[in-house]
């Protein structure tokens, strides 16, 4: 009996435990069921979908009230407004546009950019959620380099006017002002002006200036005439982006007479001596001159009216002057750049002529090679006397300063002799020739 009450108190705490685990098991389930639902919930919330890019538009302006149009393209030039815009479905809240060329373009989800490079771009872009990024999409857009416009043609040949000259009566020393430009002729825009260049001159100074503004306060005492050209031109793409001019002709002068007067004290010129005041064309003469005034005399000028300009030396000598009846003229200058009138002297140089030289006798000739051969020389000159002769072979060079002299022992063959005479003056005759002929 015992044993029996046993095995049935086994069999109820079995049969106990089995409904309680049984009871546990469904709680479990019901609550793992419910979370895997939750989950899926928030999942289905935060999916981001794949953008797609469906419009990539040019901006331009229309000729109507500057109103924008946008069209769709796959083609642009450089420095063209380009306005991005993708079509977006789902979620998102970052955007990231990069260029196969540029790199990044823009974190806006729609820009409009006009400095993309030349070349074929593989636009990308993606979308964003929190820290969620979809996959990139991407299309093709060509940039064609904008083609550089130049001109080849040469600008037409301008009109110069002169816009003033101030003042147009001055004293030496002033500041005068210059202002020129070229008049222009039916010209559509201010950008269709070519540049252009300016060349001003005077009738006393000679060239002034090549700016198409410019002061001057160096101008001459006197009247000048002051005349104007300009000249066009346009810039030409010559070589790896550099550029060159095309020029016009030179436009006709135009011209304005202006007066500079010499208000300050002159210096004054004087020529102490020219000696001697005639000479000889191989002959040298002295000059020598001074100036006074009130400033310090800091240049001079002596100048002949044959030869020209002399020397800059207050005292100078000079020779080689050109025959004739020179008029010496001499001047000074201060320091305030002022020159003096000059003055003036004669100074006459009369022509040289050379002597002319003769060979009397080579004797006897022919000749042995046992003779004493005997050479005689003579020359004339008009203007005054012979004063040396000189006797030369080609092999032995000069053999005598004689003009008549012996020689023996000569070798058979046959010798030339060159002979020439001085004068009084210094001045060599041409050479004249001698032949000798020598027997055995």
């Amino acid at each position: 009996m015992k044993n029996i009450l046993l095995i049935s108190l086994c069999l109820l705490t079995t049969i106990f435990l089995l409904a309680g685990c049984t009871n546990q098991f469904n709680e479990v389930e019901e609550i793992v069921v419910e979370e895997f639902e939750e989950d899926s919930v928030a999942e289905a919330d935060e999916e981001i979908l794949v953008p797609e890019i469906n419009n990539i538009l040019t901006e331009k302006f229309t000729t109507i009230a500057g109103k924008k149009d946008f069209y769709n393209t796959n083609f642009v030039s450089e420095g063209d407004n380009v306005r991005f815009m993708p079509e977006l479905t789902g979620k998102s809240d970052v955007y990231n546009w990069r260029s196969s060329i540029d790199g990044h373009l823009s974190s806006n989800q729609i820009f409009v950019t006009n400095d993309l490079s030349p070349g074929i771009h593989l636009i990308y872009f993606k979308v964003g959620l929190g820290d969620k990024w979809s996959d990139e999409v991407n299309t093709k857009l060509e940039v064609k380099k904008k083609a550089t416009t130049v001109t080849t043609k040469a600008p037409t040949k301008p009109e110069a006017k002169i816009d003033y000259i101030t003042p147009t009566s001055a004293e030496m020393g002033d500041k005068v002002e210059f202002s020129g430009d070229k008049k222009e002729k039916n010209l559509l825009s201010k950008n269709s002006i070519p540049k252009h260049g300016c060349s001003w001159r005077s009738n006393i100074d000679g060239q002034l200036s090549s700016g198409c503004s410019f002061s001057s306060s160096s101008l001459s005492v006197g009247t000048h005439t002051i005349y104007l050209k300009v000249r066009s031109y346009n810039l030409v793409l010559v070589k790896d982006g550099k550029t060159g001019k095309v020029y016009s002709d030179w436009s006709e002068e135009v011209s304005q007479e202006i007066t500079i007067k010499q208000t300050k004290t002159a210096p004054s010129a004087h020529i102490d001596s020219i000696f001697p005041n005639l000479i000889k064309d191989v002959e040298e003469a002295s000059l020598s001159g001074h100036g006074e005034g009130d400033n310090e005399i800091v240049a001079y000028e002596w100048r002949s009216d044959i030869s020209g300009v002399l020397s800059d030396l207050s005292s100078a000598t000079v020779s080689e002057l050109s025959p004739g009846t020179h008029a010496i003229y001499f001047k000074v200058q201060d320091n305030n750049g002022v020159w003096s009138e000059e003055a003036s002297s004669t100074l006459v140089v009369e022509n040289t002529f050379s002597p002319v030289a003769y060979i009397d006798m080579i004797s006897p000739n022919p000749a042995t090679t046992v003779d004493d051969i005997l050479f005689v020389a003579n020359g004339e000159d008009s203007d005054g006397v012979i004063i040396a002769c000189s006797w030369r072979m080609d092999d032995y060079g000069v053999i005598s300063d004689q003009c008549s002299f012996g020689a023996s022992e000569f070798e058979a063959g046959t010798y030339v002799f060159y002979l020439q005479v001085q004068d009084n003056d210094g001045l060599w005759s041409e050479e004249v020739t001698g032949i000798l002929e020598v027997n055995e």
